[in-house]
């Protein structure tokens, strides 16, 4: 149904405006719809990244380590998470 990806839609295009709690926002909403759903978890961390949000990057990071995602994208986002925690 062409309503599945609303939210998904809706992130992408905060995300590419530089929108990021409203990104963040819409990506939540649609890993609700699909928890697995790769591109909805990189604009999540994503806008957590450019917000120097590190506890949702923590929480993220509990969470993406228990699901069952496709490799290597979960390799890669976690590297990049780990990545982004020793910036500060």
């Amino acid at each position: 149904p062409p309503h599945a990806n609303y939210e998904l839609l809706k992130a992408q295009v905060f995300l590419k405006m530089g929108h990021f709690n409203e990104a963040r926002a819409q990506g939540e909403l649609a890993l609700r719809r699909r928890p697995l759903d790769p591109e909805a978890w990189s604009i999540v961390v994503t806008s957590a990244i450019y917000r120097q949000d590190f506890s949702r990057l923590k929480k993220y990071r509990r969470n993406i380590k228990n699901l069952e995602l496709p490799s290597p994208f979960k390799e890669d986002i976690l590297t990049a998470m780990e990545a982004a925690l020793l910036a500060p």
